[in-house]
């Protein structure tokens, strides 16, 4: 349980430094991390990754900031 509250941790730092560096490009950047990791077949990354745009599209669909 630790490890994937850890990832789930992870994802939501990640989604945040990305929200502040990108703004409304950040679901776009990290939609493309995902698709990169995937295929480079670092399917680790590319969960991580989803999971920020995932972190990401629940913000916008609540219209809520993502910062930590």
């Amino acid at each position: 349980m630790t490890n994937s509250h850890e990832k789930q941790s992870e994802a939501w730092a990640l989604a945040s430094q990305v929200a502040g560096r990108y703004g409304r490009l950040a679901l776009t950047r990290a939609a493309g991390e995902a698709a990169a990791a995937e295929r480079k077949g670092d399917m680790e990354t590319s969960i991580l990754w989803s999971s920020v745009v995932a972190y990401l599209r629940e913000a916008i669909h609540q219209d809520a900031p993502v910062i930590v």
